[in-house]
């Protein structure tokens, strides 16, 4: 997640995850006014197809969404479907206004780039 989740301006300086049902994440990034903090608890895992965690950020009050990953292959092609569902706009508007859409759009191009160096990676590493 270092090398995706956030841009160089805004390293991760802690990354916690527990992977399970009922396990929580916390992802820390600096920034000037302090450490930007993301965290959650998963609530579903169907590996390789779905999550569903919460998703909070700190800095922010009550603001707690509900997030639903699933990964869906055909062709050799997967595509990535992020949904957000918020309790009300008000915390809906929150995330916008905290500029949520970019920054993930940005993390998932971040993540792409890297799963394709690592398959290309890979390849050379079974050529060889």
């Amino acid at each position: 997640m270092q090398r995706w989740w956030v841009d160089a301006r805004h390293p991760l300086v802690d990354c916690a995850v527990d992977l399970r049902v009922g396990g929580s994440w916390r992802l820390a990034a600096a920034a000037e006014d302090g450490p930007l903090v993301w965290r959650g608890e998963y609530r579903e895992l169907r590996p390789p197809t779905r999550l569903v965690t919460t998703q909070r950020i700190d800095h922010l009050d009550d603001n707690e969404a509900l997030l639903t990953v699933t990964l869906d292959e055909r062709r050799g092609v997967t595509t990535l479907d992020a949904h957000f569902l918020h309790w009300d706009r008000r915390r809906r508007d929150g995330h916008l206004q905290a500029g949520m859409v970019g920054s993930l759009r940005a993390a998932l191009e971040r993540l792409e780039v890297y799963l394709l160096a690592e398959a290309e990676r890979a390849a050379t590493t079974l050529g060889a």
